[in-house]
């Protein structure tokens, strides 16, 4: 190396003073202070959070088991535009006390019945007794589409009666029924719920027609009978018989 540049290197080296000791001091101090503080941890879900989601959770497995299991609330608060609010007609509704099904055909199961003084209201199960040999359906979703007369209306679909029928399946038809009191009959209307395995079934009855509800108490039991006819697809009507007996609502 040359002298000039030796002279150059020298003048640089003296051109800032030295660095004091306490930067070194506290450049070191704050290097200490960094390497001892701990990892940062993976973020946790926060407990508010937590419990949303287990709400979230409970309430669709809450709503899965009540389509599962319709009852009449559903029908007169749901499937009615302008129906009764839930809290006027969870005031009704009373649960079944016993029953009795008599079908060679049908299994019929009373879920709950809603009764006022105009109206009663009964939520009923029904499947064929033999589900690998039918497939049930109600006569008010067999129609034609205008110019078919084998047309099938099925949860929002309209379907031929071979796509609608599994294989080796005859069709089983609920057509209509009465509610009997005593010896009385009364007209019910039918709504239903299509489901792969059984349905379900609203059957209403007006009581008003009568003044005062015709029903024999017992105990403070109330009894009746739904008389359900069906058929399979083109044959004769059966008749299905279920009683059931129920705590008169105060």
């Amino acid at each position: 190396m040359k002298a000039w540049e030796n002279g150059l290197l020298e003048r640089l080296d003296n051109a800032f003073e030295p660095t004091p000791d306490r930067f070194h001091r506290r450049f070191d101090s704050m290097l200490a202070a960094l390497q001892a503080q701990p990892a940062p941890k993976p973020r946790r879900l926060r407990m508010r959070t937590a419990v949303v989601v287990t709400l979230i959770v409970m309430l669709l497995c809450v709503t899965a088991f009540a389509l599962e299991r319709l009852g009449v609330l559903y029908f007169l608060t749901e499937r009615v535009a302008g129906g009764m609010s839930t809290e006027q007609a969870e005031a009704g509704v009373v649960p079944v006390a016993w029953q009795q099904c008599e079908s060679e055909r049908l299994s019929v199961t009373v879920r709950d019945i809603y009764m006022d003084g105009e109206r009663l209201a009964v939520c009923a199960h029904i499947e064929p007794r033999e589900p690998d040999a039918y497939r049930l359906l109600s006569e008010t979703d067999i129609g034609t589409d205008g110019e078919h007369f084998d047309r099938i209306w099925w949860q929002g679909k309209v379907l031929s009666f071979d796509e609608w029928l599994p294989e080796g399946k005859e069709m089983l038809v609920v057509s209509n029924a009465v509610l009997q009191i005593g010896d009385r009959r009364l007209p019910v209307s039918v709504d239903w719920v299509a489901q792969d395995q059984g349905e379900t079934f609203s059957f209403e009855a007006r009581l008003d027609v009568f003044g005062e509800a015709p029903f024999k108490e017992n105990d403070g039991m109330m009894e009746a009978a739904l008389l359900i006819q069906s058929h399979l697809y083109g044959g004769e009507n059966e008749q299905s018989t279920v009683t059931f007996a129920f705590a008169a609502p105060q």
